[in-house]
């Protein structure tokens, strides 16, 4: 199969029913507002003012207006479960058990969906971070390759691959001091009879059966897609005597909600299932939890990623490679993918939605100033 189509515009039309289309050129802010309802005036206008530091951001942190929008949209028929913010800076190295693995890191906004619009998501962001079209038209390339024939996946460069212990001593070394956390401007301090109640919350959970909670500190975080919602971190010691610092990241409705309907399931059933579709097994702390009647997911901060910006131009060709190697095996599964029909419909689209996030982005940067 040939794929020179993608360095053309095409000027027929193809995959006609799933044509995207939007009564205005940008996203009004009332929009954007109406899909992040769960914040307060105060806390939306500090995740917009944070999301405006690029136009890659501003999608990023927006992930539950994309889904909105793409639901008044037609749809194929091709349903599975998604990544649902696919982006290249969700992609990092996470142990498992005694084995360090390149993975999609980020199930906030997993679950249900059409495939072609979590597949459209990744691209656009692609396209957003480089704003390359030919870096783009080789990695789309290399993606339908892939969903045709697995066996043209390519895995993570192992030259790349970290060493999470050295970061694990990296991180708290920045964040630590003996055994309590360090006075930093981004580490909010819980007042003493606070912090006790918390972690007496937490140690009735059996994931905490065998660990010693040493201190615990709540986490600013202002941009992004989970922007605006709490964090905390909290200084652990396991049954190695080992420390680490494992954060609890409050969960909010996925992003795919906006889209279709997700199955009326907890929070531990849903991740139990996104980690054995999209992983196949589950990292020692990867769970969720209630805290205060707040369900949050528990996580090891050690985990690691690529410096996107500290690769050559081959380097990130092939680290892009190996992502969209992994959206391809797991998409890849369904049989029902027209790879030729799918591949035009990205070419075509990605520029569209491109221009439309870049467009508001400057928009509401000039009313900004």
């Amino acid at each position: 199969m040939k794929y020179t189509f993608f360095l053309i515009l095409v000027s027929f039309n193809l995959w006609a029913q799933k044509d995207l289309q939007f009564k205005d050129d940008k996203i009004s802010l009332a929009h954007l507002q109406s899909t992040y309802s769960h914040l307060g005036s105060d806390e939306f206008a500090l995740k917009l003012s944070g999301s405006l530091a690029s136009p890659l951001l501003f999608f990023r942190s927006f992930v539950n207006t994309y889904y909105s929008e793409m639901s008044s949209q037609k749809n194929s028929s091709i349903k599975g479960t998604c990544f649902g913010d696919a982006h290249p800076e969700n992609f990092g190295f996470i142990l498992f058990k005694d084995r360090t693995r390149f993975v999609f890191n980020d199930f906030d906004d997993s679950g249900e969906c059409w495939v072609e619009f979590d597949l459209l998501r990744y691209f656009v962001a692609l396209s957003l971070a480089f704003n390359d079209p030919q870096l783009l038209n080789h990695t789309l390339k290399h993606f339908l390759e892939v969903l045709e024939d697995f066996s043209k996946a390519v895995e993570i460069d192992s030259r790349l691959v970290p060493s999470l212990a050295k970061k694990n001593k990296k991180i708290l070394e920045k964040y630590t001091r003996s055994d309590n956390f360090r006075d930093l401007a981004e580490l909010i301090s819980i007042p003493a009879i606070d912090k006790k109640q918390l972690v007496n919350q937490l140690k009735m959970s059996s994931l905490f059966d065998k660990i010693r909670i040493l201190d615990m500190v709540k986490v600013k975080r202002e941009s992004g897609g989970s922007g605006g919602l709490d964090r905390f971190w909290i200084l652990i010691k396991n049954s190695d005597n080992q420390l680490d610092i494992l954060e609890l990241k409050e969960l909010a409705i996925p992003a795919l909600a906006f889209l279709q309907p997700q199955p009326n399931q907890s929070s531990e059933l849903r991740l139990t299932s996104l980690k054995n579709s999209l992983w196949g097994e589950t990292p020692q702390f990867y769970h969720s939890l209630k805290l205060q009647e707040t369900s949050y997911l528990v996580r090891s901060r050690t985990k690691d990623d690529v410096n996107l910006e500290k690769l050559k131009d081959t380097e990130l060709r092939n680290y892009l490679k190996a992502q969209v190697s992994i959206l391809a095996l797991h998409h890849g599964k369904s049989k029902m993918i027209d790879t030729e029909k799918l591949g035009l419909w990205l070419a075509r689209f990605v520029p569209v939605i491109h221009k439309r996030y870049e467009t508001t982005y400057k928009f509401l940067l000039k009313t900004k100033k």
